[in-house]
């Protein structure tokens, strides 16, 4: 009996082991079918384009898609490779990875561009518009010629980050205008026109520029109006022009005194007299001695242009008239300051002061003479004397703009009757001509005579201005 229980439990046994078998092999084939399933239907690595959203479909093979979630963050906004966790109907989990690329070649609209003559300009200037995930560079695939006037096609490329690119053309149009137009400081201001190619073409400022900037170094922004479309250029202003040291010749009483700085008058096309440095040697001035002596000068403008002059000292004996030479120079200072400006040009200095000189003086038979410095006195103060005073005056105030008057004396002849008529040589850049500033009954004024001129009138007044030619350097 024992062993027939014991057989019939343990046949009992074997089918209750038999049917667990039998299901744990139908779960088993179950998964392994699921499995070769999955495999052969799912993408282990996926490839995404960079700025769009992850598509978990993706993972998927052919058409079939299971329901499936992704756990963690996938940043497509960023190229690179990306580890993720993907579960397939919520329970199934499987490794993926995620490579996010950028394949895309911008999105690029070109637009007309104009420029004006000779100006460089750059390919994104033709840039109306640009999309793309990453960052865009553009090149011209051939340079544009900014000094061809007129239309002109222009190729530009667009590449990305990723060496993504794309190619178009765009018209460029250039324009007979220039830029930029340089001036030496000082000068005066340029007709519009000069920033025009065309000569047909009318150019005008569409507002007239500060006349403050003609003596200021640097690029200055102006407006001209050229066919009724106003463009925006630049006057450059720029200073290559040394001081001028002006005054030949300082005289000095013996044992007297000088003040350099006020005896010698320092101009420039750009900066102010209180701005240019002024370097003096007077090493080789002596005041105890009578004689003529050398005084080196250097002056230098704000911009580093340098000029060099010797200027003669003469030392002399005191004047009878009792006025020393700083005293004289001052009235003669004065004078010049109320007649003359920086902006006049040399010539017109030198107009001013013949004017100053005929105009103010009076007239008179006689005045001391061999003294020019007492001579110049007299014009200045007491505002009369004969042509010596005349010609002392023109001279002393010539000298103090930085001229060198020669002074001429008639002489004479067998058809004249005097020979004490004194005036001035003056050489402004063109050679000598004569320079008389006294009054005559006529009314004549003598400025910068010719030779010839000067002939003509002395044979017709009984040689007024008769003289020895060879005596001086050649008048024009």
């Amino acid at each position: 009996m024992e062993l027939i229980e014991k057989y019939i439990n343990d046949k009992e046994n074997r089918k209750k082991y038999y049917t667990i078998g039998g299901v744990a092999l139908v779960i088993i084939a179950f998964f392994a079918a699921a499995s070769i399933f999955l495999v052969s239907n799912f993408n282990f690595q996926v490839t995404t384009e960079a700025g769009t959203p992850f598509d978990v479909n993706a993972v998927w093979k052919k058409e079939f898609k299971a329901h499936s979630t992704v756990a963690g963050y996938i940043n497509t906004d960023e190229v690179g490779t990306y580890k993720c966790l993907v579960k397939i109907w919520g329970l199934i989990p499987m490794n993926v990875t995620v490579e996010v690329v950028d394949t895309t070649e911008p999105k690029l609209t070109l637009q007309e561009f104009s420029i004006n003559y000779g100006v460089e300009c750059k390919a994104e200037d033709f840039v109306a518009s640009c999309n793309d995930f990453s960052e865009v560079t553009y090149t011209f695939v051939t340079k544009p010629d900014t000094t061809k006037l007129g239309s002109q096609t222009v190729t530009i490329t667009a590449t990305d980050a990723h060496n993504n690119s794309t190619t178009q053309t765009a018209e460029l149009i250039v324009k007979g205008v220039v830029p930029s137009y340089t001036i030496e400081g000082g000068s005066a201001l340029p007709p519009a026109s000069v920033y025009v190619l065309d000569e047909q073409i009318e150019a005008s400022y569409a507002t007239e520029p500060d006349k403050s900037i003609l003596s200021t170094v640097g690029e200055h922004p102006v407006q001209i109006q050229v066919q009724g479309v106003v463009e925006n250029v630049t006057l450059v202003v720029v200073d290559t022009t040394a001081p001028t040291i002006q005054t030949s010749s300082i005289q000095v009483d013996k044992n007297g005194t000088i003040s350099y700085k006020k005896s010698i008058r320092v101009t420039d096309n750009c900066d102010a007299a209180s701005d240019i440095a002024l370097e003096i040697d007077n090493s080789e001035v002596n005041l105890s001695t009578v004689g003529s002596y050398v005084v080196h000068c250097t002056a230098t403008d704000l911009a580093g242009n340098t000029s060099t002059k010797d200027i003669t000292v003469k030392v002399v004996e005191p004047s009878t008239g009792g006025h020393t030479v700083e005293e004289v120079n001052s009235y003669a200072d004065r004078i010049l300051a109320e007649i003359i400006n920086d902006s006049m040009t040399m010539r017109e200095k030198a107009y001013a002061i013949y004017k100053w000189t005929r105009s103010s003086i009076g007239y008179v038979n006689d005045s001391p003479k061999g003294d020019w410095l007492e001579g110049a006195y007299n014009g200045m103060v007491k505002r009369r004397g004969d042509c010596f005073t005349y010609a002392a005056t023109a001279k002393l105030l010539l000298e103090r703009i930085g001229l060198e008057p020669l002074v001429i004396q008639k002489e004479k002849a067998s058809w004249t009757t005097k020979n004490n008529h004194w005036w001035l040589l003056l050489d402004l850049g063109e050679g000598y001509y004569h320079f008389d500033p006294t009054r005559r009954a006529d009314g004549t004024w003598f400025f910068m005579w010719t030779d010839a001129q000067i002939l003509e009138y002395s044979n017709n007044h009984g040689g007024s201005h008769n003289f020895t030619r060879d005596k001086y350097p050649k008048i024009q």
